[in-house]
């Protein structure tokens, strides 16, 4: 069973991370820049970093399939959607 420490800690990273992709569909900054600018912020400390970058860099790099998988269900355009 995980400790509460932990689950709050991936909970924060999940958030964080929701935060690095919306930046990331606006701006269309890379991996690396995102990584490095959210490496920076207060709040990174207090989250499962490890966890947040490998989830980051997993998503980025599949971000195309992911968009095919999402669009097979919408009923609209993928770059519609928020």
């Amino acid at each position: 069973m995980a400790k509460a420490g932990s689950t709050s800690a991936r909970s924060r990273a999940r958030a964080l991370l929701l935060q690095a992709l919306y930046q990331q569909q606006l701006t269309g900054h890379d991996f690396v820049e995102l990584r490095e600018q959210f490496h920076s912020r207060p709040e990174y400390g207090r989250v499962d970093r490890a966890y947040f970058d490998e989830l980051l860099e997993s998503i980025l790099a599949d971000a195309n399939l992911l968009e095919q998988r999402i669009a097979s269900y919408a009923d609209r355009p993928v770059e519609q959607l928020d």
